[in-house]
């Protein structure tokens, strides 16, 4: 997990079936958690990089 990252206070997220199986076989790929695959996403979608913080 990355510095500063909150564990304390997770983030519950509902996937499909489908978007699950994407996430595992991209955690799998990346040799990363589901829990990474998912933050990094979200991050991206939000123009952050993986510090938090834009680009």
């Amino acid at each position: 997990m990355p510095n500063g990252v909150n564990s304390a206070r997770p983030i519950a997220l509902r996937l499909t079936t489908a978007e699950l199986e994407r996430v595992k076989e991209r955690a799998d790929r990346e040799q990363r958690s589901m829990a990474s695959v998912c933050r990094l996403a979200v991050l991206r979608e939000l123009g952050m990089n993986d510090t938090g913080t834009a680009p």
